[in-house]
């Protein structure tokens, strides 16, 4: 569907006069317009059509045009058709409901150039995160008495972890314990455990993951499943035979709320579990997500927020992640913001699903500890951003900022 609609229009003579200055072509233009305009007979017959076109973009898409100045939108013309490009930074300006492909068209008369240019992409509309976070929403995270006891936070169990990704499921129960969780169980091989129990004291390691047949994990979920509330299946996990075999019999035998992350969507991709959409969370990035819906990571890139809604659909509520998180259970979505390169870094992706296993083991519905758990994780990351640059940050660094964070809101309760 056209989700946007531009036409612009710009004077040729105009513009004849305007490109007798050089520093107004290096201002204006990208190298590649001027390149090829000026290897024409009418340099600003091409140039007009090209400032029509960006015109017309800002209009379709809902982008400043000072944004998209100074070369970050510009008219490619390699090929028969002319196209729209821009950069990474104009391409996260544009709302996620008006992303998509950028159709194009220029004509001219002579005296004036024409550039028509429609969006096509799915419509799908994502409220900013502020939207969902009013006061309302954040009174919606688990809250205790004084007179609990670790239990009544709720439970995890996490498995995954594989002798090269040892640390990603510690990562999560880090995370998971920093998130306000009670009960953290690692169920894993014994070298990955041994890193737990020396590395977080606070879990519970329960090992025998790989060697153990149907019979064994049945035992560990059975002697865990009235304190866990919640699984994450997925970190760390490998794409091993074994743990395509270890990820069928985990989906088959557990029946609560489950969050897929890492491996596990490799698994889940190939066919193999078994997933009751009302009890599933997915946490993909764009490759991730491609490999989901069997399509190249650029064709994720270019409409977002349609790719989220398409898992959501199939599999259940979605945290597509990357610059500007989205959120969606295929019939509702949030978009989480801003891009934060803080977040970008190894494990970041398991402490979010920590905080997303305590918000649902504590009682809160599944898109809502999604939605909430992305948000307060793009908070901590932020935060550590302000405090000590964008780069450099660990995950676990990441882990320990959020309870200064879920503090902080909680303080702001009445």
């Amino acid at each position: 569907m056209i989700v946007g609609l531009g036409i612009d229009l710009c004077s040729v003579e105009r513009m004849k006069r305007a490109i007798r200055s050089d520093h107004f072509v290096k201002r204006v233009f990208h190298p590649s317009e001027a390149e090829y305009a000026f290897s024409k007979t009418a340099p600003a017959l091409h140039l007009a059509g090209s400032f029509a076109a960006r015109e017309a973009f800002c209009k379709a898409s809902g982008v400043n045009m000072y944004s998209a100045a100074f070369g970050g939108v510009w008219v490619e013309r390699t090929g028969s058709v002319p196209l729209i490009k821009m950069s990474d930074e104009v391409a996260s300006l544009i709302p996620a409901h008006k992303r998509g492909v950028p159709l194009l068209s220029i004509t001219h008369d002579g005296n004036f150039a024409a550039a028509v240019v429609a969006i096509e992409g799915s419509g799908v509309f994502c409220p900013e995160a502020d939207s969902f976070a009013k006061e309302d929403n954040w009174k919606l995270l688990p809250s205790y008495g004084h007179g609990i006891h670790k239990g009544d936070r709720g439970g995890v169990v996490v498995v995954g972890g594989s002798s090269m990704y040892r640390g990603a499921p510690i990562l999560t129960l880090h995370a998971f314990l920093r998130s306000g969780g009670g009960y953290g169980v690692l169920f894993s091989d014994e070298v990955v455990c041994a890193a737990c129990a020396c590395s977080l004291p606070e879990a519970i390691v329960v090992n025998g993951l790989f060697d153990g047949d149907r019979g064994r994990i049945k035992q560990v979920f059975d002697d865990w499943g009235d304190k866990a509330d919640c699984l994450v299946l997925g970190p760390g996990l490998g794409r091993s035979d074994r743990a395509g075999e270890v990820f069928s019999l985990v989906t088959e035998l557990w029946r609560k709320n489950v969050i897929i992350d890492g491996d596990g969507l490799y698994w889940l991709a190939r066919g193999m579990g078994r997933l009751e959409k009302e009890h599933t969370v997915l946490t993909p990035h764009e490759g991730e997500a491609a490999m989901l819906l069997g399509v190249s990571a650029g064709q994720i890139r270019k409409d977002r927020p349609a790719a989220a809604r398409r898992i959501g659909e199939k599999w259940g509520t979605t945290i597509l992640k990357g610059a500007g998180s989205i959120v969606d259970d295929g019939q509702r979505a949030v978009l989480m913001g801003q891009a934060n390169r803080a977040l970008a870094i190894p494990g970041s992706g398991d402490v979010l699903c920590g905080v997303i296993a305590a918000f649902a083991a504590g009682g809160l519905p599944l898109f809502e500890s999604a939605a909430m758990g992305a948000r307060v994780h793009g908070m901590a990351g932020a935060a550590l951003g302000s405090r000590f640059g964008p780069d450099g940050i660990l995950a676990e660094e990441l882990a320990d900022e959020i309870t200064v964070i879920l503090n902080a809101i909680r303080s702001l309760r009445t």
